[in-house]
């Protein structure tokens, strides 16, 4: 190893010379269009000799950037360089021209005793995602009605060292619209004012101006990707973006990454197959499916939402990438309760129960594990009245353009399992070709004070929703909805 460094630190001195002195070769005179992008350097000449083939990282210490608009910057052991580039130099900040040429995706950079050559980079290096709340992403206080509303933030590597944030979610918006539209409905009834007065000073319906009232917002990542530079050296990267500095570290398959608006968060590199993967001892869904009721059961999954925390047990809604589980009244501390975010990865140990044809696992513990996804929900509107449908119980599904229907006689849209004090589940049906479904606000899951149980308090027969949630399962189809949104 210190050979290695003291080679780095031989090598970044004289590309230091090469720098302040030296005569050039001539390169070509017209600027190559497909120059621009990002370079890794494969091989060096010092006075005609080869770099040693043992030192490659050493070699990958070094990383060129050549930018569009006619600059460029060089990443070398000891710091970044500064350039600007024509049709034959590449121009340092002290005015010295180093001739290039470029053919093939090849670039050499061209000195009398020092040569480097990069090869070009294509594509995208990595994407890696972790869960988070949408109110750890705004910059000023975040009102509690906000707290509820989570997404699957992005981070982006690209070859060229661009690094893009996003936050991704089909229902981040819904969700946030429906919060701030409970905030403002709750600032009107403050001031004394109602929503026609507002309506009619603002020219716009109160939908107009919660949208609005979103797009105005100061969010990070939500509705624009920040853009910034990275630069990977001995296992490490370094990453600036426009609100500032944000050092991390990553490795394969995960990254740390401390932004300065909300701290450090740990993103996972997830793709398909690694949502499947187990650790040793655990079952694949497909093992875990035929287990027979009563049986010991170990899994390993990404948690989806949780019930409320009560009494040191909470009730989760998990997915592996195969299938859906409910792991009911699992041991938790409420440390540990504030840890469940949606996305964490956990290691489950229980027992598999049946109960009206859905699989639980009961006598749960579990462990945290290294790892955040959330999964999109899968649209499962054309199955609703198919065997096939029990096949994603337990898993976030969606239900597209469905129509409420009165509840009972009354005509009303739902109903409270308590009418009196108005403290629990929510109850409501819709249809969707002729036939009708039953469906379920979890009182525990979303209570009365989310926007969920809100939009449910406020539908009328015949109106035309989206639905997700969660696909449980008593003797028949019974969702735990989690989000509406009316058409």
């Amino acid at each position: 190893m210190k050979k290695t460094l003291s080679c780095v630190l031989v090598l970044a001195l004289f590309l230091t010379l090469s720098l302040t002195g030296g005569s050039g070769i001539p390169a070509s005179a017209d600027a190559p269009e497909d120059l621009p992008g990002a370079y890794e350097m494969i091989g060096m000449l010092l006075r005609g000799v080869p770099y040693p083939e043992q030192q490659r990282d050493a070699r990958s210490a070094f990383r060129l950037l050549v930018n569009e608009d006619g600059t460029a910057a060089l990443t070398t052991p000891d710091g970044v360089r500064s350039f600007t580039w024509d049709g034959e130099n590449f121009t340092a900040e002290d005015g010295l021209q180093i001739p290039y040429s470029f053919e093939d995706g090849v670039l050499m950079l061209l000195e009398d005793d020092f040569t480097m050559t990069f090869q070009k980079m294509e594509g995208v290096v990595g994407r890696w995602t972790t869960a988070v709340n949408l109110g750890s992403l705004l910059e000023t206080e975040i009102p509690a009605a906000l707290r509820t509303v989570t997404g699957e933030l992005a981070m982006e590597l690209r070859s060229d060292m661009s690094c893009t944030l996003s936050l991704e979610s089909d229902s981040v918006l819904p969700s946030l619209r429906q919060a701030v539209k409970e905030l403002y409905a709750a600032n009107l009834e403050a001031s004394g004012s109602s929503t026609e007065d507002a309506e009619e000073a603002y020219g716009k319906s109160l939908d107009d101006i919660v949208a609005s009232l979103v797009e105005s917002m100061d969010l990070t990542g939500l509705d624009d990707s920040q853009t910034g530079t990275y630069m990977l050296r001995d296992g490490n990267i370094a990453i600036r973006l426009e609100s500032g500095n944000a050092p991390g570290s990553w490795d394969s398959s995960t990254m740390s990454l401390t932004l300065p608006s909300y701290g450090e968060l740990c993103f996972t590199h997830v793709s398909g197959e690694d949502t499947l993967a187990k650790g040793e001892g655990a079952m694949s869904y497909e093992d875990y499916a035929a287990a027979e009721s009563g049986a010991p059961v170990v899994i390993e999954a990404y948690v989806q939402a949780c019930q409320e925390w009560r009494q040191d047990t909470i009730t989760v809604y998990a997915q592996d990438g195969a299938g859906g589980y409910f792991i009911c009244d699992m041991g938790c501390s409420e440390k540990e309760a504030e840890r469940l975010i949606p996305g964490q990865k956990i290691r489950v140990t229980g027992v598999k129960s049946m109960a009206g044809g859905e699989a639980q696992i009961l006598d749960a513990s579990f462990a945290f594990l290294k790892g955040n996804y959330l999964f999109p929900p899968a649209d499962v509107t054309e199955l609703l009245d198919r065997e096939e449908l029990i096949a994603y119980q337990n898993q976030l599904v969606s239900f597209k353009g469905m129509t409420i229907e009165p509840w009972d006689g009354s005509g009303a849209a739902f109903a409270y399992k308590d009418p009196d004090g108005m403290t629990d589940d929510l109850y409501f049906k819709a249809s969707r070709d002729g036939k009708t479904y039953e469906f379920r606000v979890e009182f525990s899951l979303c209570g009365k004070s989310t926007g969920v149980y809100k939009a449910v308090e406020a539908l009328r027969a015949g109106d035309t929703v989206d639905l997700e949630g969660f696909l449980c399962w008593e003797e028949g189809a019974r969702p735990h909805i989690i989000s509406v949104t009316v058409k």
